[in-house]
């Protein structure tokens, strides 16, 4: 029996908090060609602390997938944090939203955001959106592969 720890896979932290969203890209994980874990936080704070624990540790996910619109901490302000945070300031932030407001993916850059990725509506879509983050990010890992297309 193979697990995470012996064979390549992708490492992602969620921090959303809409419990039908997180449910969505539990989903669409799954049906991914390549092994993904993933950790859910359902807020900002919760999941700063998660990433600074991490970071302690020196377990940092590959990538951080951020929601925008939340309470007490916006993904804006969840971004401006990591990035102010020596410990986390590289950390790749891919920010999933349903925002496609001009301003939003303005502000999103201008706090140095990695990538933004507007949530499709149909989840064949959404799927293929997350299956392209996916794909990005085993390629960034694992750059000596030719099998993530």
């Amino acid at each position: 029996m193979h697990t995470l720890s012996d064979r390549r896979y992708l490492s992602m932290l969620l921090i959303d908090d809409n419990p039908d969203d997180q449910e969505l890209v539990r989903e669409a994980i799954t049906v991914q060609p390549h092994p993904v874990q993933v950790e859910i936080h359902p807020d900002g704070p919760r999941g700063l602390n998660a990433l600074r624990a991490h970071a302690a540790a020196r377990t940092l996910p590959d990538v951080l997938l951020l929601d925008i619109r939340m309470p007490v901490l916006t993904g804006f302000d969840v971004l401006a944090a990591i990035r102010r945070d020596p410990d986390l300031v590289n950390l790749p932030v891919v920010m999933l939203t349903t925002s496609g407001d001009p301003e939003d993916l303005r502000r999103a850059f201008e706090l140095n955001t990695t990538a933004y990725v507007i949530k499709a509506q149909a989840f064949p879509a959404f799927v293929t959106q997350v299956g392209g983050v996916v794909r990005t990010w085993m390629q960034v890992k694992y750059p000596e592969s030719r099998d993530w297309a």
